[in-house]
């Protein structure tokens, strides 16, 4: 990504009760049961953990490496990482949302 592409836009749920972020949007906050209102934020989080998956359901392709990416509003969210960049806990990286998946950038 470059410095003059946009940063992507995640949707995202916010409790204006608590101010917790949740992915993916939910009506009721599972911290003080208020009605979330919908929000967008930033793409951009650290990884937090990350495991490669061996076994995987029929139809689904074998290995697949997921990180768990914790983004700045304070939510996480599990991402598929399609390429084979070495991965580290706490690295910088951007998520994008493409047919129905989390995928790191």
């Amino acid at each position: 990504m470059s410095a003059s592409d946009p940063a992507s836009r995640i949707d995202a749920a916010c409790c204006h009760s608590c101010g917790r972020y949740f992915i993916p949007f939910r009506k009721l906050c599972p911290n003080c049961r208020s009605e979330m209102q919908k929000a967008t934020v930033e793409g951009k989080g650290r990884i937090l953990s990350w495991t490669v998956i061996y076994i995987t359901p029929d139809g689904i392709p074998s290995p697949r490496t997921v990180a768990l990416v914790g983004l700045g509003c304070g939510a996480s969210v599990l991402c598929l990482v399609t390429d084979d960049r070495p991965l580290g806990m706490g690295a910088d990286v951007d998520i994008t949302f493409a047919d129905d998946l989390y995928i790191l950038k």
